[in-house]
């Protein structure tokens, strides 16, 4: 039924994301899929770079990065079939 299901996750509000993730979950098990986290970081305007350090961007996708794969260690799947990943830009296109 399904190869890899995607579950995109706002880490600022986890607790709405729940519901999604077990229902994800619960499809990957029933189907043999894999799991792919995704957040989406919003790209910093210019104009803010003057006011946050050069390594900015990089601790912020860490962080996002650390803790999708600390949701993931959670699920009940084989760890072989959860996935994640951290992209920046805009979250609607």
């Amino acid at each position: 039924m399904f190869n890899t299901i995607l579950v995109p996750i706002d880490l600022a509000e986890i607790d709405i994301a729940r519901p999604a993730i077990e229902k994800a979950v619960k499809l990957a098990e029933n189907s043999g899929a894999a799991l792919r986290l995704v957040n989406v970081l919003q790209v910093i305007p210019a104009s803010y770079m003057d006011y946050v350090p050069e390594t900015f961007d990089d601790e912020l996708r860490e962080r996002a990065e650390s803790s999708l794969k600390s949701i993931a260690a959670k699920l009940p799947l084989d760890p072989g079939r959860v996935s994640w990943v951290v992209r920046i830009g805009g979250v609607y296109p």
